[in-house]
């Protein structure tokens, strides 16, 4: 199981969160909403509403690693 991304930061244009070792991609998750990050950070103009937001570093079973929770 991969480790979890570590400090996210967002600076009102991009989050941005330290690389997970073997980590195939990231999947950011804001609001309701899923996207896909194939590197340690995502872009993403917010309004002036308030939003939760989590990254998980998404594994590759070929190679026995596995999605961080």
């Amino acid at each position: 199981v991969l480790a979890a991304p570590k400090n996210l930061k967002y600076d009102s244009e991009t989050f941005t969160w330290e690389k997970v070792d073997n980590a195939s991609a990231y999947l950011v998750k804001i609001g309701n909403e899923e996207f896909r990050a194939t590197t340690n950070k995502y872009a993403y103009a917010a309004g002036s509403e308030d939003f939760l937001v989590s990254v998980s570093a998404v594994g590759d079973p070929a190679k026995k690693t596995y999605d961080s929770v």
